[in-house]
């Protein structure tokens, strides 16, 4: 049962880790690419 309940959490934990990571990545990206560089 514990495990059961846990499994639920991990994976919108680990769902919404990833994303937040991914959108930062993308922000990160599209200001290095669109910074000029000298």
């Amino acid at each position: 049962m514990e495990a059961k309940n846990f499994r639920p959490r991990n994976v919108i934990f680990m769902t919404v880790v990833v994303g937040v990571s991914v959108l930062i990545g993308q922000a990160i990206y599209v200001l290095f690419i669109n910074v000029p560089f000298p």
